[in-house]
């Protein structure tokens, strides 16, 4: 049962106020910050400086590939007569990720996190060769393939956010962003 108040013109029930947990969420909250902020990458911190700035230049040659031409394309229903034009530029992402996956490669073995760096470049290497498919599919005008290959890449960006942040390195997924 709550308090009563007495007021004049009859009893009035105070609410309780409730306990405080203000102290607490903070607490919670900072902690949670600075353990994000003070953890170490999986594949540790030299390895991963070392994968970010490869990330990166991938990055860069993808954004130095221009916007894609077509932009009322539907790569879940290609239209056959854009396919062509799509093949080429396709081409220039193919130099993209064979160029990310053999710097990523390059890179060696990292001194822990191995699972999870391996699955970050198979995923690269999985998008490498999607894209390979996709290019021959649109050469070929196989459009039930192109749009497969499309569904299977989206699959593979999931696969490769998840091993990036995995491995410490989730920056290296925005180059299939």
């Amino acid at each position: 049962m709550l308090p009563e108040m007495h007021a004049p013109g009859g009893t009035v029930r105070r609410a309780r106020s409730a306990p405080s947990i203000r102290g607490p969420i903070a607490i919670a909250i900072v902690s949670v910050i600075a353990a994000c902020g003070s953890s170490t990458p999986a594949i540790g911190e030299a390895f991963a400086t070392s994968a970010r700035a490869v990330c990166q230049h991938a990055l860069d040659l993808k954004r130095a590939e221009g916007p894609f031409p077509i932009p009322s394309f539907n790569p879940t229903r290609p239209d056959p007569a854009k396919l062509a034009d799509v093949a080429v530029f396709l081409r220039k992402t193919d130099a993209t990720f064979s160029t990310w996956l053999s710097e990523m490669q390059a890179l060696g073995t990292p001194p822990a996190g191995e699972s999870s760096w391996n699955d970050l470049v198979t995923a690269v290497g999985r998008h490498r060769d999607l894209n390979r498919d996709q290019i021959s599919a649109a050469e070929r005008g196989d459009t039930v393939t192109f749009a497969a290959d499309y569904q299977a890449g989206i699959e593979t960006q999931a696969q490769l956010l998840a091993a990036a942040t995995a491995a410490g390195v989730p920056d290296c997924a925005k180059v299939d962003r």
